[in-house]
């Protein structure tokens, strides 16, 4: 029994740090795409608006909501 507690112990001790980990760049990664996005934005308008363009902002979109969705699931793992 003391072998399966300090094994769970490691596990969970790894894991809650590999957790950290995913956060922190979690954080940063959306706070860069999140930059992108704001200065992509403007050149959206009607006479401007390119189809390369269209995709660069679906593309940065896809990426925030990616690594928003994976600081949620790392929050939900931490919780657990």
């Amino acid at each position: 029994m003391k072998l399966a507690d300090e094994h769970d112990k490691e596990f969970q001790t790894k894991y809650s740090t590999d957790l950290d980990t995913a956060l922190i760049f979690s954080g940063l990664f959306s706070a860069v795409a999140s930059a992108f996005v704001i200065q992509i934005e403007p050149q959206l308008a009607p006479p401007n608006t390119s189809k390369i363009i269209v995709i660069v902002q679906c593309l940065l979109y896809a990426s925030l909501f990616t690594t928003l969705l994976a600081a949620l699931l790392a929050v939900l793992g931490k919780q657990w």
